[in-house]
């Protein structure tokens, strides 16, 4: 039996967070929204990093699959985190002294750790360590990616200028290629391992919602283009439908959307798929609810042709109900579930990924296969090399509509909606550098979205009675 070994997912997804020792694995199963134990902050309100954690399959020629961990191999994991950003900005040093390159670190068995901690920048000649984050095995060899801290600095003390190019400036977002050998015990044959990706992004604050295009939206319709999988020739409500009209009807919590799509599921009268699809068709806006304003894009062709099917009458209403988070971790599960919880638009510059990143995305020869960006193709620091530097810049100078579930505009705070949501901390790009960590989360409670963890109260102290007040303020959904 012909077997081929992949490491999942694909493309891994971490996200930057402040708290020095407290993180949380990202979405592994679709439909799975993160629920960190004690939410997404720790007890000084400090950000929790999101991880992103990688498993090697076993995928055999009958369609079976077998996820490999110490228990049936010895398995090495090396992963190469680079940031380029500098590079892109009107600085004048020699592009080498502007990359962040700690090189690869290794892990060759369970319960190991290896920081990335040795990567310079140089302006004016004066190299300054900047950590890009670590990576460390569990008990079963799965491989855990934790980014850097979310520190932005100029050396020179330079000001922000611009939402995009700043020079003297860096951040600790990066990206670079995963890959793993193995020796299977039974054997001890060495087979080669298809390598992954991974990307370390800014925080996601509304965690409980994906925006209506995703990242896993766009690089679909590249696999289509490219060969690597086939267009979908039938269309489920609930599997198809639901997600693009759930995810418009969530922008109501991160954004003042008047008119916003309510109707109940299912939405199958004549009048009302008409009415949603023209507006879906036609406009530039996907989320059906936004305003006037920059462009994220349309739906790709594929969700298109859904809600075409749809329109006509052409699907399965196969609902019964809210669909369920995916049960198990699948290959195709892992894969998915990163990439869902990014957004799919717009990318100038973006958020996960964007400029020249997007361009590497976008085109189906930098894949050898689904999803599996090339290693002999992109290197290490390509995909997140054009994104504004810092990323704070961008996050603080594009709002209203840009990326909603990221960087929230309007929450709903104290049981009251459509309030500000940085006003009372955040005035300035500087602000942004210094205090995005004490910034909100949306998150789901009931049938609402509301914005817990808020830090912008007098007590921010780290005595018993001050965490004590925080955590009881988190849990009753107030601003803390």
């Amino acid at each position: 039996m012909a077997t081929v070994y992949r490491i999942h997912p694909a493309i891994g997804i971490a996200r930057v967070g402040n708290s020095p020792t407290e993180f949380f694995i990202g979405p592994e199963r679709v439909g799975q929204f993160p629920e960190p134990p004690g939410g997404f902050k720790d007890s000084q309100c400090r950000v929790k990093r999101q991880a992103a954690r990688f498993r090697i399959y076993a995928h055999h020629d009958n369609g079976s699959v077998e996820e490999i961990t110490s228990a049936v191999a010895n398995i090495s994991w090396t992963v190469h985190l680079v940031n380029k950003k500098a590079t892109n900005s009107s600085n004048t040093e020699p592009a080498a002294d502007l990359i962040i390159d700690p090189g690869a670190r290794s892990l060759g068995g369970p319960n190991q750790q290896q920081t990335f901690d040795t990567g310079t920048i140089g302006f004016a000649g004066i190299p300054v360590i900047v950590p890009l984050g670590e990576i460390r095995s569990d008990d079963q060899n799965h491989l855990v990616v934790l980014g850097g801290f979310g520190h932005s600095a100029s050396p020179q003390g330079t000001a922000l200028v611009d939402f995009y190019n700043n020079p003297d400036w860096h951040d600790d977002v990066s990206d670079g290629p995963v890959s793993a050998t193995i020796t299977l015990l039974s054997d001890n044959s060495s087979p080669p391992v298809a390598g992954a990706w991974v990307i370390v992004a800014p925080p996601k604050f509304a965690p409980h919602q994906d925006s209506a295009i995703t990242l896993y939206d766009r690089l679909l319709q590249v696999m289509i283009g490219g060969g690597f999988v086939a267009a979908a020739s039938a269309t489920s409500y609930s599997q198809h439908v639901y997600p693009i009209l759930q995810r418009a009807r969530d922008t109501q919590w991160v954004e003042n959307t008047a008119g916003h799509h309510t109707w109940p599921d299912p939405v199958i009268a004549d009048a009302d798929r008409n009415a949603i699809f023209a507006r879906l068709a036609s406009a530039e806006m996907p989320a059906l609810n936004q305003p006037a304003g920059p462009p994220t894009g349309r739906l790709t062709a594929e969700q298109l042709a859904h809600m075409q099917r749809w329109k006509d009458g052409a699907f399965t209403n196969d609902w019964v109900g809210v669909p369920a988070p995916q049960s198990a971790i699948t290959p195709d599960g892992l894969d998915r579930a990163a990439l869902e919880a990014c957004v799919g638009g717009a990318f100038d510059p973006g958020i996960e990924v964007g400029g020249l990143g997007v361009f590497l995305m976008l085109q189906s020869a930098n894949y050898s296969a689904a999803f599996r960006l090339n290693h002999a193709l992109v290197s290490p620091g390509n995909v997140t090399w054009t994104l504004s530097c810092p990323w704070q810049a961008d996050f603080h100078e594009c709002v209203e509509h840009w990326w909603p579930v990221a960087h929230p505009n309007y929450v709903t705070r104290g049981g009251v909606a459509g309030q500000s949501w940085t006003a009372g901390i955040i005035g300035s790009k500087a602000d942004m550098v210094d205090k995005w960590n004490k910034l909100g989360f949306v998150v789901r409670q009931g049938s609402q979205h509301v914005e817990v963890a808020r830090c912008d109260t007098a007590c921010t102290g780290t005595g018993w009675l001050c965490r004590l007040l925080r955590r009881c303020l988190q849990f009753f959904g107030r601003k803390s």
